[in-house]
């Protein structure tokens, strides 16, 4: 088959909403580390601090949205019985970014970078210590 006949080189003129674009960049950046199938849990749970937003409403969101159009266009195989993803085994990476470009269900646009990821625990605080401002006194604002 060439690579006309495959569908990449088709161009789809719909925009992605911006939303749903970033969710999908992060679902395929997490599933391409995975050595195993995700759950959907755990996918709303590396995507949330990512966008700012609840876990629970991100497992809704993706559930509903974003791991069907990617299944749909096969850059990803998800069950939806098992609440398990993982990327599609019928080539690469980058193959199955393609196929999603191909019908629109991503686009070009990644998602932004992020300095750092909120986190929790004891940690946290040094953590935040240690990233502050300081003055010869200590961190600022203390």
């Amino acid at each position: 088959m060439s690579r006309a006949d495959s569908g990449y080189g088709h161009i789809v003129t719909e925009r992605v909403p911006s939303d749903a674009n970033r969710y999908r960049w992060h679902l395929l950046r997490y599933l391409r580390s995975c050595r195993y199938p995700a759950s959907v849990a755990e996918l709303s749970e590396y995507i949330a601090p990512r966008v700012g937003a609840d876990p629970d409403v991100i497992e809704e969101t993706i559930e509903e949205r974003d791991l069907p159009a990617l299944a749909d266009c096969d850059a990803i195989e998800y069950d939806p019985g098992s609440g398990l993803a993982c990327l599609s085994e019928r080539g690469s990476f980058a193959d199955c970014v393609r196929s999603a470009f191909a019908v629109g269900a991503l686009s070009h646009l990644k998602p932004p970078r992020l300095e750092s990821i909120p986190s929790e625990g004891p940690d946290a605080f040094e953590a935040e210590m240690a990233l502050a401002p300081s003055t010869p006194e200590g961190p600022s604002g203390l």
